[in-house]
């Protein structure tokens, strides 16, 4: 029987006006590290994996508030298209022997561009007989639109961590 663990991480993400709607998104986490890859709530909390349909994924809740969490700022002008992510991506899959990693890219419909929008972080592993499941995804705003890269490998931790730190380091400064 395969058991499914979930850690989400979720920020509420907050644009402050249309003219910065497709330069920054502003996240809010309730951890004082400010570094990427260690961002996580105090506590740790284990869930089922739910299904992350597009009715779902925008209304998700966030750990915190913004009046006692840290401020981090993503430029998403630093994205796909301007840092040719899709063939760093491409060339780095190209050396790893792990059949079972990939990397796809989504975009989330819009339920409301007048409301605020929440990115979401979240990890899961599935433990079976002999392998382990990695996945995240990365969700992300730029202008009106809403994209998700999500990033799953089988049982090649470095691999898929590797590939989750480029994908996040190409997405903001």
């Amino acid at each position: 029987m395969i058991r499914a663990t979930l850690v989400l991480i979720v920020f509420c993400v907050s644009c402050t006006g249309s003219t910065e709607l497709g330069n920054k998104v502003i996240l809010y986490s309730d951890t004082t590290d400010v570094k990427v890859e260690t961002i996580m709530p105090n506590d740790w909390k284990k869930y089922d994996v739910p299904n992350f349909g597009e009715d779902n994924i925008l209304l998700l809740s966030a750990y915190g508030n913004k009046d006692t969490s840290q401020q981090l700022v993503v430029d998403v002008r630093k994205s796909i298209e301007k840092q040719n992510l899709k063939g760093l991506i491409e060339s780095e899959l190209t050396d790893i022997r792990s059949a079972d990693t990939g990397v796809h890219l989504m975009e989330l419909k819009v339920i409301d561009s007048t409301m605020p929008y929440q990115l979401a972080f979240f990890d899961y592993y599935t433990k079976g007989y002999d392998y382990t499941y990695y996945s995240e995804s990365i969700v992300f705003q730029k202008g009106e639109r809403v994209f998700s890269i999500e990033i799953s490998s089988k049982g090649d931790e470095k691999t898929f961590r590797r590939l989750t730190n480029l994908i996040r380091e190409h997405l903001r400064y």
